[in-house]
């Protein structure tokens, strides 16, 4: 029996690339499924942002007799009264006992994540269906607001990862 002392040990080259085509089929599933999580974080996120604004206009119109924050049409009036108190009229001030409503979002708008990123306006419409109303040719605001029926939308054509139009939801 001969004993060896010395043993030549190792990978050969064909081991080596075929760890390296293992190791790169791996890094493209991953890298693939990250993107499309990217992608549905983004649709959850304006989700999010959308139920939260129609929450508080809801909440809004059930608290003043209904009527719509922003009624005389303009979107200054419709986010001071919903990030400030208000009396039963919509009036904003802090009197303790006659402002008691609100405020219904904290004092930022909810931005629309997704399309038109970093947009944050709104467009005060009675345009019906909402759909005439979006513009993004002209403006990057991001909602658009029916200040007569409480309906908002987004204002982008832009489609969310399933191809459904931002604006319908």
């Amino acid at each position: 029996m001969k004993l060896r002392l010395f043993q030549k040990s190792g990978f050969s080259l064909v081991e080596l690339v075929i760890v390296v085509v293992i190791i790169g089929v791996i890094a493209a599933i991953a890298v693939s499924k990250l993107g499309s999580a990217a992608s549905g974080a983004d649709d959850a996120a304006f989700r999010a942002s959308l139920s939260t604004l129609r929450s508080a206009i809801d909440l809004y119109y059930a608290e003043h007799d209904g009527n719509y924050p922003g009624a005389d049409g303009t979107s200054s009036t419709f986010w001071k009264q919903l990030i400030k108190m208000t009396d039963i009229n919509g009036d904003r001030g802090t009197a303790p006992g006659v402002h008691i409503y609100g405020p219904y979002v904290r004092s930022k708008i909810p931005v629309l994540v997704g399309p038109n990123p970093d947009a944050f306006r709104v467009r005060m419409k009675t345009v019906i269906p909402m759909s005439l109303a979006i513009n993004e040719s002209k403006t990057k605001k991001g909602w658009v607001f029916n200040y007569e029926s409480g309906h908002l939308i987004a204002n982008t054509d832009d489609l969310d990862k399933n191809g459904m139009g931002y604006d319908t939801y």
